[in-house]
């Protein structure tokens, strides 16, 4: 199995231009496990309902970054009816 890993220097509270950082870094990156760091899309950030995924943003990142990669597995923040709560996501695609 070959990995990459990303530590990037996370735009804080910033998902769209964090997400753009991740699909150049790994553009021309061939792997079977792509790593993230815990908050790739925001930073750590003590306000969750600022920075959680109130319309599945991340969710749609990596599912399109599986799509073009094959294969990712993270954990978000998410949003559901005012509660705030880890939300285990693994997007695949039948490569």
């Amino acid at each position: 199995m070959k990995t990459a890993g990303l530590n990037l220097d996370i735009i804080w509270k910033n998902k769209t231009e964090n997400f753009k950082i991740i699909e150049k870094e790994f553009q021309n990156v061939e792997a079977d496990l792509f790593l993230l760091p815990e908050m790739f899309s925001t930073g750590f950030c003590m306000d969750a309902s600022e920075v959680s995924d109130r319309n599945e943003e991340s969710l749609a990142f990596l599912k399109k970054f599986s799509k073009e990669k094959c294969c990712c597995l993270r954990k978000c923040p998410g949003r559901r009816k005012r509660k705030l709560f880890q939300q285990n996501v693994f997007c695949t695609t039948g490569c």
